[in-house]
Protein backbone atom coordinates (compact mmCIF):
# COMPACT_ATOMS: atom_id res chain seq x y z
CA UNK A 1 0.00 0.00 0.00
CA UNK A 2 1.35 3.40 -0.90
CA UNK A 3 0.55 5.92 1.46
CA UNK A 4 -2.21 6.10 4.99
CA UNK A 5 -4.77 3.54 5.21
CA UNK A 6 -7.53 4.01 4.18
CA UNK A 7 -6.52 6.89 1.84
CA UNK A 8 -3.65 4.79 0.35
CA UNK A 9 -3.54 3.49 -3.23
CA UNK A 10 -3.36 -0.50 -2.45
CA UNK A 11 -1.37 -2.48 -4.91
CA UNK A 12 -2.87 -3.98 -7.29
CA UNK A 13 -1.88 -7.74 -6.48
CA UNK A 14 -3.65 -6.92 -2.75
CA UNK A 15 -5.68 -9.41 -1.71
CA UNK A 16 -9.58 -8.98 -2.09
CA UNK A 17 -9.71 -8.72 1.71
CA UNK A 18 -7.62 -5.75 1.55
CA UNK A 19 -10.01 -3.72 -1.35
CA UNK A 20 -13.02 -4.98 0.85
CA UNK A 21 -11.51 -3.78 4.04
CA UNK A 22 -10.69 -0.32 2.72
CA UNK A 23 -13.91 0.28 1.25
CA UNK A 24 -14.97 -0.37 4.82
CA UNK A 25 -13.40 1.92 6.08
CA UNK A 26 -14.08 5.13 3.88
CA UNK A 27 -18.00 4.01 4.35
CA UNK A 28 -17.33 4.15 7.85
CA UNK A 29 -14.92 7.22 8.23
CA UNK A 30 -17.67 8.89 6.55
CA UNK A 31 -20.61 7.99 8.38
CA UNK A 32 -19.10 8.64 11.68
CA UNK A 33 -18.95 12.32 10.32
CA UNK A 34 -22.43 12.52 11.23
CA UNK A 35 -21.74 11.02 15.00
CA UNK A 36 -18.74 10.24 16.94
CA UNK A 37 -17.11 6.91 17.45
CA UNK A 38 -18.18 6.56 21.35
CA UNK A 39 -21.93 7.24 20.67
CA UNK A 40 -21.71 4.89 17.70
CA UNK A 41 -20.16 2.21 19.60
CA UNK A 42 -22.58 2.18 22.17
CA UNK A 43 -25.62 2.53 19.50
CA UNK A 44 -23.62 -0.48 17.73
CA UNK A 45 -23.26 -2.26 21.77
CA UNK A 46 -19.67 -2.50 20.68
CA UNK A 47 -16.23 -1.01 22.35
CA UNK A 48 -15.24 1.86 21.39
CA UNK A 49 -11.69 1.36 20.93
CA UNK A 50 -13.34 -1.13 18.16
CA UNK A 51 -14.36 1.88 16.00
CA UNK A 52 -10.84 3.36 16.49
CA UNK A 53 -9.37 0.21 15.25
CA UNK A 54 -11.83 -0.11 12.17
CA UNK A 55 -10.89 3.41 11.37
CA UNK A 56 -7.05 2.64 11.53
CA UNK A 57 -6.78 -0.44 10.02
CA UNK A 58 -5.68 -2.28 13.35
CA UNK A 59 -8.27 -4.87 12.38
CA UNK A 60 -10.52 -5.88 9.47
CA UNK A 61 -14.21 -6.36 10.95
CA UNK A 62 -15.60 -9.55 11.40
CA UNK A 63 -19.42 -10.13 10.23
CA UNK A 64 -21.20 -9.69 13.41
CA UNK A 65 -18.95 -6.27 13.78
CA UNK A 66 -20.24 -4.52 10.28
CA UNK A 67 -24.04 -5.94 10.96
CA UNK A 68 -23.89 -4.41 13.75
CA UNK A 69 -22.63 -1.29 12.73
CA UNK A 70 -24.50 -1.31 9.54
CA UNK A 71 -27.69 -1.69 11.82
CA UNK A 72 -27.08 1.20 14.31
CA UNK A 73 -26.23 3.24 11.21
CA UNK A 74 -28.74 2.28 9.35
CA UNK A 75 -26.72 2.36 6.23
CA UNK A 76 -24.69 -0.74 3.80
CA UNK A 77 -20.92 -0.13 4.68
CA UNK A 78 -20.49 -3.92 2.90
CA UNK A 79 -19.25 -2.83 -0.87
CA UNK A 80 -21.74 -3.77 -3.27
CA UNK A 81 -19.42 -4.96 -7.12
CA UNK A 82 -22.04 -6.51 -9.04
Amino acid sequence: MAGSWPDGDLLPEAPPEAWTAQAITVALQRAVLATSPRSLAAEADLAHTTIYDLLTGRTYGDVITIARLEAALGLALWPRRY
